[in-house]
Order: structure tokens, then sequence, then C-alpha cells
């Protein structure tokens, strides 16, 4: 598959490390153009620092690693140009965003996924196993963890 980043900070170096030898690594884009050369450099992408570079490519996926306010701005686009979505968490600032953005996932039939890296974070492992065994009693909040 064709693949575009947009956001070329820290994990959307993760995200492209993690890409499937049989895809693509289009294009990158980043409001940072220097961020987006450096890491398209380093996948024989294109870069660029305008959307619609993306929006007019022949993209199948795009995956959206921006701070958390701009997320939802630009998966609507995307996904108003017909391409598939991974978004970083989380995927709208409230309920409202991230329901709107299903909504026009289904209407343009596009899968739209968020990614919870943390999941499988040793940290995130050890707290469930802590609050599954039990010993802390009722967990009624997790805030914060070190």
């Amino acid at each position: 598959m064709n693949i575009a980043i947009i956001g070329a900070g820290l994990i959307g170096n993760k995200r492209a490390l993690a890409l499937d030898s049989k895809d693509k690594l289009v294009i990158i884009c980043d409001k940072d153009i220097s961020k987006a050369k450096i890491l398209a450099n380093k996948f024989s992408a294109k870069s660029t620092d305008d959307i619609n570079d993306i929006i007019l490519s022949n993209i199948d996926i795009v995956i959206i690693s921006v701070v958390n306010r701009y997320a939802f701005e630009i998966a609507e686009k995307v996904l108003f140009s017909g391409k598939h979505i991974l978004c970083e968490k989380p995927l709208g600032i409230n309920s409202k965003e991230s329901k709107k953005l299903i909504a026009v996932s289904k209407k343009y039939n596009k899968k739209i996924k968020t990614g919870f890296n943390h999941r499988f974070h040793p940290g995130m492992m050890k707290a469930k196993a802590i609050v599954d065994s039990d010993r802390m009693g009722k967990v009624i909040a997790l805030c914060g963890l070190l």
C-alpha cells in the first residue's frame, strides 16, 4: 500500500519504522519542512509542508501523528479525499469530534483507526497486572503513571 505520514516527530518516526516491507512510504508532511525532509530521506520518500500534496497523491493510508488539537481537522480533510487513516490518539479532542470522524469514515467507506501505542508499554502492562491482582482494592481512576 502507498502510505503517507503527517507529522514527522517522534511518533511519526516510530510509525515509519514499523511499516511492513510490502508497504511504500510515499510522502511525509510536517509544518516544519526540515523535519519532513529528514524523515523522508531515511525512507526515500518525498517531503512536504503542505497537506494538499498528500490529498492529491496516490495514497491508500495516511498516518496522522500530529499535536492533538490539529488531528480532527486533518483527519476530516483526509477522509473527504478518500483515504484510510491511522490517527494517533486521541481521535478528537472530545467525543463529538470522534463521532463525526467515524460518521465521515462510514459515509466514504474508509477505515479509520486510532493508535494506542501505550497499551503494550512495560509500565502500563505492570500497572494492569497490579490492578488485575486485586492487591489495591477497587480502582476507580488511574492517572499519570511513571
